[in-house]
């Protein structure tokens, strides 16, 4: 038994090792990305707010040379607001090849570059960001780039944006660039065809095995992945690129869907709930998140973005809280999903940290909830296939209550007389020679007082296994009594091949290695063979004088097969 109980166990201490794992690798990857994202050589040299955003090219120019302009360092939270805009002066550029000029972070409401070739020149002007249309941006892409020539004679950046953000600027030469790109877009194109898998597979199991809870896993995913779309500028360039609306809202909206959506997930996961209490506030939670979620979509950007990020954070201890509950008490399929959702919480919420300024921003801290979505996604769908699993083995189970035998395994009394029943018709309406063998334990009360009811029910078992040795494909064996089978065969044509079948039965009986103290090894069974069975009424009248006619055959020590014919 305790090897069993650890193999049970398994799958919940595999899932929690997992959870720690991640939790330690997220925290180290927190510590260390700033040393990974070291400074080294910035191409910004100078920054300048200009508190009225109203300021000229050239106006600008002359205060990032001034007393006014700040250093810059790429992982400073630069205090945007709306109506003010930052410049960035750009240095010098040690490149010989044309540029590509990269502000790696979606969801930036507007980006200028400014450009001339010659000090004399007027400044010529690309604009890219969610307040233009991506498809109307110099390059059409998931965050904006610019594209310049070598070493021009200086260069400017305009940036618009509503909330405090660190602004990560990348220079590189236009093949770098494409290079980089194409791993991007490659990861997108596998994020999406997984995602696809992942809908299509729980949309099937939510359509075979009429499972609700697949389908709302379906539905979870689509917006988890469009909140991940959102977020790294996906969306915004494959989905709505001609409608920058949606490109600058669907960020703010759907992380507020895809929590709502995950708490309504956990919630059918759990249900019933251990407490009513428990039940309205994860309602309560779900309609903040709705009423949040419309603000954003009508209002965009508002001062309740604070809280709503602060309403995320109370998320975060509720829902792996609740799945943990179920997970200590009532089933182990859900440790995966607290590793699941431990995971994307534990991810989007150092980004909720840094949007409410409690944690820094960096350039690489809106994928965190990449990272946490792509494990979440098969995490969740293995607890879900495993939680589907046993509910199969318990319904297969109670099924088979229903028919079978609990003890031996062969159909159970109603069954068997259905099934008699309907040889009876055959045989009456064919007029076809059917033959039905009673089959019963000589000693069964002498067992069970030596053995006990383990020793009784073990040589039950025995004595249906001899049964089934003699049965043919078609036949039919079935428990009718206490210490009674019922074994309807289809093959038998003559009463020589039915008394053959009998005596192989008594046979086996005695074959099989069970054994008492006072009766030695082997069973000693007794057989009443029912002849042509369409001579009898019905299933019951002809079970009764197999019975009567048993009691005879179990009076006398001598006789072991029986034969009743039709009255």
């Amino acid at each position: 038994m305790p090897h069993k109980a650890l193999n049970g166990r398994w799958p919940s201490l595999w899932a929690w090792a997992w959870l720690r794992v991640l939790a330690v690798g997220i925290w180290v990857g927190l510590i260390a990305a700033p040393a990974w994202a070291a400074e080294g050589s910035q191409p910004v040299v100078a920054v300048w707010l200009d508190p009225t955003g109203t300021a000229t090219p050239d106006v600008a120019f002359e205060q990032l040379q001034g007393a006014q302009a700040q250093p810059y360092t790429p992982r400073r939270i630069w205090p945007f607001a709306p109506g003010q805009a930052y410049w960035f002066l750009l240095g010098p550029i040690g490149l010989d090849e044309p540029l590509a000029i990269s502000v790696p972070y979606p969801g930036v409401d507007q980006v200028e570059l400014f450009w001339r070739t010659d000090p004399q020149a007027p400044w010529q002007l690309r604009r890219a960001g969610d307040q233009i249309p991506n498809s109307e941006w110099p390059l059409p892409y998931l965050h904006p780039v610019f594209f310049a020539l070598a070493k021009p004679a200086a260069m400017m950046l305009r940036v618009d944006h509503g909330l405090p953000s660190a602004l990560p600027v990348l220079v590189q030469t236009q093949r770098e660039f494409a290079e980089e790109a194409q791993y991007a877009l490659m990861a997108v194109g596998a994020y999406v065809g997984f995602v696809l898998l992942v809908v299509i597979l729980a949309l099937t199991h939510a359509l075979v095995y009429r499972q609700r809870l697949f389908a709302l896993y379906a539905a979870y995913v689509v917006v988890l992945a469009l909140t991940q779309a959102s977020l790294v500028g996906a969306a915004a360039r494959f989905l709505w690129p001609h409608a920058p609306l949606l490109a600058d809202r669907a960020p703010l909206v759907f992380p507020m869907l895809s929590l709502v959506m995950g708490t309504w997930l956990v919630r059918e996961i759990v249900r019933p709930l251990p407490s009513p209490w428990l039940d309205r506030v994860l309602w309560a939670s779900m309609g903040i998140g709705l009423v949040f979620a419309l603000r954003f979509a009508w209002f965009g950007l508002t001062p309740g973005y604070v809280y709503a990020n602060l309403y995320f954070l109370a998320s975060v201890p509720l829902l792996p809280g609740v799945l943990l509950w179920h997970a200590l008490r009532r089933s182990d399929s859900s440790w995966w999903f607290v590793a699941g959702i431990s995971a994307l919480l534990l991810a989007a919420g150092f980004v909720a940290l840094s949007n409410i300024g409690w944690l820094p921003r960096r350039s690489w801290t809106p994928y965190w909830p990449q990272i946490g979505a792509w494990l979440e996604i098969p995490l969740f769908m293995f607890g879900l296939l495993q939680r589907n699993r046993r509910e199969r083995e318990l319904q297969l189970r109670q099924a088979s209550l229903q028919k079978d035998d609990p003890t031996t395994g062969l159909l159970n009394e109603r069954m068997t007389l259905e099934r008699l029943s309907h040889a009876i018709e055959r045989a009456q309406g064919g007029g076809e020679f059917r033959v039905a063998l009673l089959v019963g334990l000589r000693d069964i009360e002498a067992i069970g007082r030596e053995l006990g009811d383990s020793g009784r029910n073990s040589a039950l078992v025995h004595a249906a296994l001899a049964i089934t040795r003699v049965m043919r494909p078609g036949d039919t064996a079935g428990r009718v009594g206490d210490a009674e089978f019922l074994l309807i065969l289809e093959h038998c044509r003559t009463p020589e091949q039915a008394r053959s079948v009998a005596t192989r039965v008594i046979a086996q009986g005695l074959a099989q290695r069970f054994s008492t103290i006072e009766r030695g090894r082997g069973l000693r069974l007794w057989v009443v063979i029912a002849q042509s069975v369409g001579g009898w009424p019905d299933a019951r009248m002809l079970l009764h004088e197999m019975r009567r006619e048993a009691a005879r055959v179990r009076g006398d020590e001598t006789r072991a097969i029986a034969i009743i014919n039709p009255p």
